[in-house]
């Protein structure tokens, strides 16, 4: 099993203690540490992350992570913020309105702004309603299906 230890390339005091620390807890294992790039190697009949993990956790060396916990979707994390947006907006109005609710009433806003001033051609008037009805609908669906 190779694990990367990036936060610590070149550290080689790190990575003789790492050595250390698991010559002196696994018998079963051997372990192999390159710091120049970060990287340990474990080799062995029974070579199991759970084991490595804790060694790790206990000794103060390093944390394991899923590969779900680092391998975060570009999208999420794209999203996050505006999510975070979002309860930020609810929190300031105590709840009333949201970030979509907010967006739907500005572009709403600008839909008759431009009624008014006379630009019934003009594609921002429809385009602003157009969005702000897909903003809207958007969060009620996603309300139905209990998503924040």
């Amino acid at each position: 099993m190779r694990i990367k230890v990036s936060s610590r390339t070149g550290d080689h005091s790190y990575f003789a203690r790492v050595k250390e620390v698991f010559a002196a807890k696994t018998k079963d294992l051997t372990l192999e540490v390159n710091p120049l790039t970060g990287s340990l190697l474990f080799k062995g009949e029974t070579v199991e992350a759970g084991r490595i993990g804790d060694i790790a956790s206990q000794a103060g060396l390093f944390q394991l992570l899923s590969t779900a916990e680092w391998r975060v979707p570009i999208s999420r994390r794209l999203v996050e913020p505006v999510g975070d947006l979002s309860r930020s907006v609810r929190r300031f109005t105590r709840g009333e309105v949201d970030l979509p609710g907010l967006a739907f009433m500005a572009l709403l806003a600008v839909g008759i702004v431009q009624i008014l001033r006379g630009n019934l051609r003009a594609p921002p008037w429809y385009t602003a309603f157009w969005y702000a009805m897909g903003i809207f609908s958007k969060s009620i669906v996603d309300k139905m299906h209990g998503d924040e």
